[in-house]
């Protein structure tokens, strides 16, 4: 049938999927495991003068996509159609909170906040409770559709990752009732276009995340292997390092656990920009020049195992150095180590 081009033109380009529960990814490994590089090395360029990585030579950053492929929200164009008509939701004030359901996606729109003109602000922030009976690790995950930026905030801690279209947040608590607030951030509300809400709950954390975590890098390398776990599908540990010069930085991440849980690691720059993977049990050599870095390491396919341990190691070596002294003539004389 022969297609229709003005049809096409007003063809709705934001696609919603449901949430598929257990499945973590990025956008453009959703499919699959891709399968592991070994044996290469990964030569980052640096400028000649500011010895920064190059923009330009770097792969879009998978920390601005979302992990979780269960909900995926593709655009194009967006046409120009009436705004959908929705009825303002009324969970507005922590007495209002609605109650949220581990593993029940939440659809819904924020209001965008105003003012009656006498300095009194309405909108502009929602509210939900979690009930827990015992100890728990609580991870949200809200995902927002192409120009839409919100926070999260529960307690004193915020969620992070909000450049990117979803934001986390994860938070220890005990037995009691915990308040989410959704607010806007770097853009206003919105009662047409719709962000989604997910709760997981982890009954099973390591000592790494005893914890209520009010950033998304909780530990600093100190060189030698660390040892935690993965809890569940959302789950990411982040590390940051520090390269003191130009070198070669391998990255092993070894996970006995090969039957439940299927995992992988990724090394970022100071500016989250994605420098390069590592698959479970295939490790990878970079060459990279001296900054700051950080490591993520999370489900490659939303299989975990809350019970065993992987261990992530990193080995850096610089180039070799001459040695170089005055010899019996009063001659410098540099060489070479074997």
């Amino acid at each position: 049938m022969k297609s229709n081009p003005f049809l096409s033109k007003i063809m709705v380009a934001l696609l919603v999927v449901s949430w598929a529960p257990g499945t973590l990814g990025s956008l453009t490994s959703a499919a699959g495991l891709d399968q592991p590089d070994t044996g290469t090395i990964a030569t980052i360029p640096a400028d000649p003068i500011t010895n920064s990585l190059q923009p330009s030579n770097v792969s879009v950053p998978v920390s601005e996509q979302p992990t979780a492929a269960a909900a995926t929200y593709l655009t194009s164009s967006l046409p120009t159609l009436p705004p959908a008509v929705v009825t303002p939701p009324t969970n507005t004030t922590r007495e209002t909170a609605i109650e949220i359901k581990p593993d029940t996606p939440i659809e819904s729109y924020l209001p965008p906040s105003s003012s009656d003109g006498h300095g009194n602000y309405s909108g502009g922030a929602l509210y939900y409770k979690v009930t827990l009976t015992e100890r728990q690790k609580m991870t949200f995950m809200m995902l927002m559709p192409p120009g839409i930026n919100y926070h999260m905030f529960m307690e004193s801690t915020a969620g992070f990752r909000s450049s990117g279209p979803y934001q986390q947040l994860n938070y220890v608590g005990g037995p009691g009732t915990y308040y989410l607030e959704v607010t806007e951030g770097g853009t206003p509300g919105s009662l047409t276009v719709p962000f989604n809400l997910r709760l997981v709950l982890s009954p099973k954390i390591d000592n790494y995340e005893q914890y209520s975590d009010d950033s998304f890098v909780t530990e600093v390398y100190d060189w030698g292997p660390t040892r935690h776990t993965i809890d569940n599908p959302f789950d990411e540990d982040w590390k940051a390092l520090n390269i003191p010069e130009n070198g070669k930085l391998t990255l092993s991440l070894d996970n006995p656990s090969n039957s439940k849980g299927v995992y992988k690691a990724e090394l970022y720059d100071q500016n989250s920009r994605l420098i390069g993977t590592v698959y479970q049990n295939a490790p990878k050599t970079f060459d990279i020049p001296m900054n700051g870095y950080y490591t993520r390491v999370y489900s490659a396919k939303g299989s975990y195992d809350p019970d065993v341990y992987y261990t992530l190691s990193l080995d850096f070596k610089t180039p070799p150095k001459p040695v170089c002294d005055w010899d019996e003539g009063d001659v410098w004389v540099c060489t070479w180590p074997k």
